[in-house]
Formats: structure tokens, sequence, C-alpha cells
């Protein structure tokens, strides 16, 4: 499954995703109808995504803060020439914008942060600060 096929198929029905940890649980899901995969990426183990060539396959970047976006575009293509779709981004958002503009397609959440920073409003200020046209 491409992420055109994802994009497509995205409020048309619903899309399950699975992690795992192993390449036999890959292959399991894969024969469950699984839509997509994740694990984290570890370089030694990247043969998990090529185990399931017709399932997309995320893998999720090493987590904590990159150094800078250079490390974290480096690890990025790693993993898409590991055999992943897609990548799974735990960093901050400029992180993120910086691999979609190099072509990565990533998987992200902007999650929310604690109570004291936001107030009441949850995710919402967050949401408006980084829509706003820059």
């Amino acid at each position: 499954m491409t992420v055109k096929d994802l994009l497509e198929a995205k409020g048309k029905r619903t899309i399950n995703y699975v992690q795992v940890a192993r390449e036999k649980e890959a292959i399991a899901a894969r024969e469950a109808g699984i839509d997509i995969v994740g694990s984290a990426f570890v370089p030694e183990q990247g043969h998990s995504a090529k185990a399931v060539p017709d399932t997309h396959f995320q893998f999720g970047l090493p987590w904590g803060i990159p150094a800078d976006v250079t490390e974290a575009l480096r690890d990025a293509m790693a993993a898409m020439m590991a055999g992943a779709q897609s990548v799974y981004c735990g960093y901050n958002p400029w992180v993120v914008e910086a691999l979609a503009h190099h072509g990565v397609p990533a998987i992200c959440n902007v999650g929310l942060a604690r109570p004291r920073q936001l107030g009441r409003a949850g995710s919402r200020r967050w949401a408006r600060r980084w829509n706003k046209p820059r």
C-alpha cells in the first residue's frame, strides 16, 4: 500500500495500524489484513519491511531530539532505503516540515503539551499557531 493508496482511502474506510517488533509479527499483520505496519528503525532489522512488500511499512525514527535537521533527514533516508514507505517522526514540527520539504512521507502528531503550557484549550492554541500562514 503506497502513500497515494492511503490518501485515497482516507475518510472512505478505516485504516488499520499495528506496531511490531519482529519480522514474524509483520508477516502475521500482513496476513491479517493490516494496512500499515510500524516498527522502530534499527538498521540491523531493516529486513522486516522487505518481508511485507504489499503492506505500507513505517519505520519510527530513533527517539529523542536529533542534533539538527540534517541528522533527522539522514536517519529518514536510511529508513526509506531499508524499505519503509514512510517514517514516524516524533521530533518538533519544524523537523517534520523539513522532512516533507525533502520528499520524505512523515507520519507524526502534534500531541498535547502539559496543561500549564496550553491552559484549558488543550491542543487548540498549538494548532492555531501552527496553521497560521507564514
